[in-house]
């Protein structure tokens, strides 16, 4: 079970820091995006500004112009119909007006291309510092992103190396359980086997014996059959004769003050063990007996 909550909480923290994963890329995102597109927006208007600036301050000289070529012309006719003699003055006055006029508009383009320059790099600084910006925006989102990833590697990687050796540690105590179990089982059912060997063999005897004993018939020593000794035919008789199951169980119990388990005791008074279950268990409801853990005791 903890393994499995472990495992659980590990998944939702992922599923949790995944969702904020995601916000943060997209708010990121969409900051960059609306940079950018203010960006446009500003460059766009200042192209605009620029052009509507340029195309007025032609048109005005060009009104102005042809305004003073009218003037003039007009002065000029008015001048040879009224004084013919007032020609070579009007000569040096239009010489004059034309180079004032000549200088004028010199003066007036080269104002005009210094505001342009001017203009021109602003506009280079603005696009400049907009670019090294975003580039240190993008930049800086990059190592964000990678750090971000390098982290969430790290962290995958670390919960699977752990849950890795829990789960190889935990397989072993397992194994190594099931092999105790198993070690332990066989040793019982050998030990069942044998008991239940013994017990057919010493019956048989103790019924040859006692047919003997009601016909007045001598009684035979015991032969040793398929492993048994005359002492274990012999011991068979005598518990036969010694009382109930149940009386020799008491005894047993008594006589051993630290307690004794079931096994030990079948093994002590030459019976299958699983056949003292049922007397053992009366002597405990009983009260004669006391249980503590796998060990009896006498109250």
């Amino acid at each position: 079970m903890p393994i499995a909550i472990d495992m659980k909480n590990i998944t939702e923290g992922i599923e949790v820091s995944y969702g904020e994963r995601v916000a943060f890329v997209s708010d990121l995102f969409k900051g960059t995006h609306e940079t950018l597109k203010t960006f446009h927006r500003e460059h766009q208007k200042m192209a605009d500004d620029l052009g509507d600036f340029l195309s007025s301050d032609r048109t005005n000289r060009e009104k102005n112009t042809a305004n003073l070529m009218i003037q003039i012309r007009g002065d000029i006719s008015s001048t040879e119909k009224e004084v013919a003699s007032l020609l070579s003055k009007f000569d040096r006055e239009h010489k004059t007006m034309a180079e004032r006029l000549t200088n004028f508009l010199k003066e007036s383009t080269t104002a005009s291309k210094k505001d342009t320059a001017a203009l021109m790099g602003q506009i280079r600084e603005s696009i400049e510092l907009i670019e090294k910006e975003t580039g240190n925006l993008l930049s800086s989102f990059h190592t964000n992103h990678q750090a971000m990833t390098k982290a969430l590697r790290n962290l995958l990687e670390e919960s699977t190396t752990a849950n890795k050796r829990d789960t190889a540690k935990l397989m072993t105590q397992i194994k190594g359980d099931i092999g105790a179990i198993e070690k332990e089982v066989a040793s019982l059912l050998s030990g069942f086997d044998k008991d239940i060997k013994e017990a057919r063999q010493n019956w048989q005897n103790l019924v040859r014996i006692m047919a003997a004993k009601r016909a007045g018939k001598a009684v035979t020593p015991a032969k040793r059959i398929e492993g048994v000794r005359k002492e274990e035919v012999a011991e068979a008789v005598e518990a036969f004769t010694a009382g109930s199951i149940k009386e020799q169980l008491l005894r047993l119990i008594s006589e051993t003050a630290s307690g004794i388990s079931l096994p030990k005791m079948g093994t002590a008074l030459r019976i299958p063990y699983i056949r003292l279950a049922k007397p053992v268990s009366e002597l405990v409801n009983e009260g004669k007996v006391k249980k503590e853990n796998s060990e009896y005791l006498k109250v």
